[in-house]
Formats: structure tokens, C-alpha cells, sequence
């Protein structure tokens, strides 16, 4: 071989070569060989030893130990240590053996370390010999509240070159875990000391305010990301009351604070943004992340407040969301939640209708959410959720209001092509289950008569009563979806007469139970669906169920009968109609 591939050889670990050359025995072989050890670096950097996952101590991080040993180029091919299991008992005494300072002997490379617990020795272990891991850049994020005094000591003394900072805590054990006032101050006020950060996590209860937020940003001016969860829990000091007034009072909209955050200087260098509503107010938030933030890739807002959040209550005014949607569709990434509006349609129009959206999405879609009709006390204002690939969800809290779902089909069923509408059984004493049954009956009605240009309608209702055959047909829904739906039987036959292009059709057979008030029995169902001509019917069941009585009878107006018996238990999906039996 010539000296450079000799050289290659020299660089594989002892059990690799040895194996090889345990193999070699002629000439075609040696020259395989050849070609493996000239790319072989290449691919240990990118692949092969770029990232190292311990689960064990003794078997695996020995192992490896042994193996750098055995070679003087691979542990400088490591980039990542990933600790996953070791730390899962932090009271056990860690390394005993002294593996891991033979780690920063050989892997001089290592820019990130990573865990699956809290990890305290090891959190002292790089703080006391922080001067073998000089090209470290993430250090283990602490998951309990006791672990933030030596985390934030270890970060501090790595201020020079860390790149990742995370004082964001969510763990296994406790849904949420606070940082003191104290450690937020001084963090803040120290910030200014890490020069290469790049990545930043940090938890304030109840969010942060924009002031806040922007000091940050001037502070640290290489920052590329910034997540700042809304985090819900029992902290140590109780909330600033006047927080809480001003989240009742966004409705008197701050013209001193908008005419502020104009004249704010941009951050150019963010590009990510893990963002929740402040107490400034609703239309303060996104005027402050269009203005201040021009350039970013990915954008996640509202992504933390649960349903039952007083904050999902703010609602923003109508020129501030459309603009902000506008703002998203720029983004690679753009996803946001609850958004309350006054007129939902006339935001959703100049959305749809935009150069950007329409370059984007080829048909529009809409989700219609009715899973909060519980009867609380947030007032009737919907709002709107875009996903990350721009489909729309409306939420509503109840079915009276200024804006509801039957208005929104109105305004803007033209333009739909694909429709899902989910209804929520009902809580409130005012919405009984007669009025919530008659509603989506009402509801499907206008579905079919606005919805013209409408492909697929998904319906999650709790049942399906009725809906009124002799309206105008729908010519253009060919895929029905009727998950999570209780069927009367003889809501199919008004459904072949108003969708006599119907094509496809599921439904799942344990909420298929009633005919005329009566349970079926023998799990024997019958589709009377004259009408219709399907390409395929789709039974979705749980496997947990014996169909091995199943029995399907289906008929069409040319008398075909299709029987499905005798099914395997387990069997969890119908695909294709095929015809057993013709009468």
C-alpha cells in the first residue's frame, strides 16, 4: 500500500482493523479496503463518531474509553456526548472508575454535552476542569429547582464560549419548575458576559414584559434564538397584581407604548422565536415582533396557553392579526394559537386571498373547533390557530355570540375545500344535548348548501340525529369523514340524497349504535344508502374488540349487497368495498 493509505489505516481503531484484516485474502479484497480507508475519515466526522450516546456506564462508556485508547485520531473525530441514562440516580456517586476524565483526555472536540436527568456531579465535574473542555458550547440543562445554583455557577464559567443557554425548566417529576427572583435578576444583569451566545431559554412566570424581552435582545446582539415559555406553576412569590389588571385591560389599547416600540431598533440576527401574548397586551405583542423583528425563519406564539389560560381571552383587533398573518406567511416556519378576534371572517378573506398564501397552499382548509363549549366564563369571542403548514383552526367557546360557526360557513364556505368541525358535547345547563343535536343538524345544513366548491368534511360531533334531505343537494363533497360520531342509521339515507357524489365514506362501528333510539345488536349494521356509488368505505374500530361476528350488510340502488364476516380479531380497518355476494 502507498504511504497515504497507510497513513488511512493507521487512523482506525485496533478492533476495527483487526477484523478487517482478518478478512483480507486476496487481491480484490485489499483494494475494497483501500477505497474504504480513503473515505472512512469523512464519514466518522459526519456520521460515525460525530455523536456518542451512553445508556450505560460499565458496558458502554468503558467500551469506548478502551477504544480511544486503542487510537489516536478517533476521539477527535466526537462532537457530542449524549448522557442519557447514567444521571437517572443522582444520589449514587458517578464515575468511580474515572472513564470520563479519560473522555476530555481523547475527545478534545466536544462542543455539546447532553443528559437525560439532573446530573449534579457531572455539572461540577466541567466546572473543575472547565480547562480540558475548551471548545465546549452546551453544557446539560438543569431540570430540577435545586440544580439552577450549580448549573448557572458551571454556565458562568463557561461564559466565554457557551452558545446555548436554557433556564427553562419543565421535568419528568414536577409539571414546571421556577427560577427565584434573585437567579432571574442576576441573570439578566449579567447576560452582557456571555460573548458567544447564540441560543437563549429563559423562564419568568406569567411571561416576560416587551421591555424586558428587548433588553435582552440589546444584550446579547449575536442571538440567533430566544424561547421563552409560558410556564404554569406554584412559585415562591405570588403574582404582581397589577400583571393580572393589565390582562383585563388590554382592551384600552397603550398609544404611548405602540408609538415606543416603533422607534426600537430591529434585531436582524434573530431568527427564532418561542413567544407567548405579554401583559403589555395583545396588539402590543405582535406590533413588537413585526417591527423588531424582521428577519425571522421560524416563529411560534401562544404555543404554551392551555385552553382553560384567561389569556386566551385577550382579543386583538382586526388590522393588527391580519397583518400579523401576513407576517407569518413570510416565515419558513409560522405557527400561533388563540388569537381572539371580533370578525373572524374579514381576517380569514384577506389571509386566503393574499399573493403569499395563495403560493403556498393550493387549496384552502379550514378547522372548525367546538371542544370549547364548557360553559365558562370566557365571553363568546372565537379565535383563530394556524399551524405550521398554514391550516386555519376558528375555536369557539360557545354557540351564541357576535361570531359563530354558522356565520363563518356563510361568509366563507364558497372558498373552502377541505372542512373539519368538531362539536364537543355540552356542559353548560343553557346548551342541553336536544339543542347541541338540533345545532349540528342546523349546522351540516348550511355545510351543504354554502360549501360549493367543498372536496372533504370531516365531522366530529357527539351524534348525528338529522339533517334535512329535501335542501339542495351538494354536488361536490366527495369524501365524508364521520369519526367520532354517534350515527342514527337514517341520517345515511338523507345523506345519499343530499351527496349524491359521495366516494368515500368512514365511520367508526363502536359509535355506529343506535336505529330508532334501539342499541343494534349481534354488531350487525346495515348502510341504507340508495344513492350513493362508493369507491371505498372505511370502518375504523379498536382492536381490543372480537370481531369474529362482524357483519356488514351494504345496498345501493343497483341491489348490490357487500357482506364482511367472520373478521379476525384485531382487524382495525375496511379499505375497499369488494363485491362478496350480488342479489
Amino acid at each position: 500500500m502507498t504511504s497515504y493509505n497507510l497513513r488511512s489505516w493507521s487512523e482506525l481503531p485496533a478492533e476495527i482493523l483487526q477484523h478487517t484484516l482478518r478478512k483480507v485474502d486476496d487481491k480484490k479484497t485489499i483494494f475494497q479496503c483501500q477505497l474504504v480507508c480513503k473515505t472512512w475519515q469523512k464519514s466518522a466526522e459526519r456520521i460515525g463518531y460525530h455523536t456518542i450516546d451512553f445508556t450505560s456506564y460499565d458496558s458502554q462508556l468503558k467500551k469506548f474509553v478502551d477504544t480511544l485508547q486503542s487510537s489516536e485520531h478517533l476521539g477527535k473525530l466526537v462532537n457530542r456526548f449524549n448522557f442519557n441514562k447514567i444521571f437517572h440516580n443522582p444520589d449514587k456517586p458517578w464515575d468511580p472508575k474515572g472513564h470520563f476524565d479519560k473522555l476530555s483526555d481523547h475527545c478534545p472536540n466536544v462542543q455539546v454535552i447532553t443528559t437525560g436527568h439532573a446530573c449534579y456531579s457531572l455539572w461540577l465535574r466541567l466546572l473543575t476542569e472547565k480547562d480540558k473542555w475548551k471548545k465546549l458550547l452546551e453544557i446539560p440543562k438543569p431540570f430540577q429547582s435545586n440544580d439552577i445554583q450549580v448549573y448557572m455557577a458551571t454556565a458562568f464559567a463557561f461564559n466565554d464560549r457557551l452558545t446555548h443557554l436554557i433556564l427553562a425548566l419543565k421535568s419528568p417529576e414536577s409539571r414546571t419548575v421556577a427560577l427565584t427572583r434573585g437567579l432571574r435578576v442576576k441573570l439578566l444583569s449579567d447576560l452582557s458576559t456571555f460573548k458567544s451566545l447564540k441560543h437563549l431559554g429563559i423562564h419568568r412566570p406569567n411571561g416576560m414584559k416587551l421591555e424586558e424581552v428587548d433588553e435582552i435582545l440589546d444584550t446579547c446582539p449575536q442571538l440567533a434564538s430566544l424561547t421563552i415559555p409560558l410556564l404554569y406553576e406554584n412559585t415562591e412569590t405570588a403574582q404582581d397584581p397589577l400583571e393580572t389588571i393589565a390582562i383585563h385591560s388590554v382592551a384600552r389599547r397603550s398609544a404611548e407604548l405602540l408609538d415606543k416600540i416603533k422607534l426600537l431598533k430591529p434585531k436582524t440576527s434573530l431568527k427564532k422565536l418561542n413567544f407567548n401574548v405579554t401583559t403589555d397586551g395583545g396588539d402590543e405583542t405582535l406590533t413588537y415582533i413585526m417591527h423588531v423583528m424582521p428577519n425571522l425563519d421560524l416563529l411560534q406564539f401562544n404555543q404554551d396557553i392551555s385552553i382553560s389560560d384567561e389569556k386566551r381571552n385577550i382579543v386583538y383587533s382586526v388590522p393588527v392579526i391580519s397583518s400579523f398573518l401576513q407576517y407569518g406567511l413570510h416565515r419558513k416556519f409560522f405557527a400561533v394559537k388563540y388569537l381572539g378576534c371580533e370578525d373572524i371572517s374579514s381576517v380569514l378573506s384577506v389571509y386566503w386571498r393574499s399573493e403569499a398564501y395563495r403560493a403556498t397552499k393550493k387549496e384552502i382548509s379550514l378547522s372548525i373547533d367546538g371542544n370549547g363549549f364548557l360553559g365558562n366564563s370566557f365571553p363568546a369571542k372565537p379565535s383563530i390557530s394556524i399551524s405550521g403548514r398554514r391550516d386555519v383552526t376558528v375555536s369557539y367557546t360557545s354557540l351564541e355570540g357576535t361570531s359563530t360557526p354558522v356565520e363563518l360557513i356563510e361568509r366563507m364556505g364558497p372558498v373552502l375545500i377541505n372542512l373539519n368541525v368538531k362539536l364537543s358535547p355540552p356542559v353548560a345547563p343553557s346548551e342541553t344535548e336536544e339543542t347541541i343535536a338540533i345545532y349540528q343538524g342546523y349546522f351540516l345544513d348550511h355545510v351543504f348548501e354554502r360549501c360549493r366548491s367543498l372536496k372533504k368534511l370531516e365531522c366530529s360531533f357527539p351524534t348525528l340525529q338529522s339533517c334535512n334531505p329535501e335542501l339542495s343537494t351538494n354536488a361536490s363533497i366527495e369524501e365524508l369523514d364521520l369519526n367520532f360520531t354517534g350515527i342514527n342509521p337514517t341520517v345515511l339515507y338523507q345523506l345519499s340524497v343530499r351527496l349524491p357524489n359521495l366516494k368515500i365514506m368512514t365511520f367508526i362501528e363502536n359509535t355506529f349504535i343506535k336505529y330508532d333510539g334501539r342499541p343494534i345488536k349481534g354488531r350487525k349494521m346495515t348502510i341504507n344508502m340508495p344513492y350513493t356509488k362508493f369507491d371505498k368505505l372505511c370502518i375504523e374500530e379498536t382492536p381490543k374488540k372480537d370481531y369474529a361476528h362482524f357483519f356488514l350488510k351494504f345496498s345501493n340502488e343497483n341491489g348490490d349487497q357487500y357482506f364482511y364476516s367472520a373478521l379476525k380479531p384485531g382487524m382495525t380497518k375496511l379499505e375497499k368495498c369488494v363485491k362478496i355476494l350480488a342479489t
